[in-house]
């Protein structure tokens, strides 16, 4: 059964990934390109699969004509509205199904207050529907808490991008929520 972890280049996908490969596992990495605001996620991703010497692929969609992607060059991104894409989990998960039949997902307990694609009831209705197995080994815990595993893990935290867009502005909604955990 291949492992496939959904490998954002953020703080909690990578402390997946590290917790897998502590374990002796070799799962396989996917992220994507969709025209977000941090187009440097794909790179980080790419360098923290480097890292832990794991195979890593990249998957492409655009959905920049659809209206739904609220971020704006003035915008903060400190406002929900202006960083939910509706159903992005959803597209995710349905094409990491490609690549194996468990998929790993670094939501966490922060998440769900905001996005309604990072609670499990979302992700055992996701699971019917694909015919997958997806776990979601943090979505119990805050984001102190994450970062403090991250550190017990000895994850590479320089090559993990936790910004909306990208270059630790430290006023969107990510840069806050890290802040405020360290």
């Amino acid at each position: 059964m291949k492992e496939v972890v959904l490998l954002s280049g953020g703080v909690d996908s990578a402390v997946i990934l590290a917790e897998l490969v502590a374990a002796g596992k070799k799962p396989w990495c996917v992220s994507f390109e969709y025209q977000q605001p941090a187009q440097n996620e794909v790179g980080a991703a790419e360098k923290l699969a480097e890292f832990y010497g794991v195979t890593w692929c990249a998957s492409s969609f655009n959905v920049l004509s659809s209206g739904n992607w609220g971020f704006h060059e003035w915008s903060k991104m400190d406002q929900p509205h202006q960083v939910v894409l509706k159903n992005r989990n959803a597209m995710f998960l349905a094409l990491a199904s490609a690549y194996g039949e468990t998929l790993y997902l670094g939501a966490i307990k922060n998440d769900q207050e905001v996005f309604e694609d990072c609670r499990r009831p979302f992700f055992d209705e996701m699971e019917r529907v694909l015919g997958v197995t997806i776990k979601t080994p943090l979505i119990d815990m805050i984001k102190a808490q994450v970062l403090e595993k991250a550190k017990d893990l000895g994850v590479p935290l320089d090559l993990c991008v936790s910004c909306y867009r990208g270059n630790v502005c430290g006023v969107c909604l990510s840069c806050m929520e890290r802040r405020a955990a360290e």
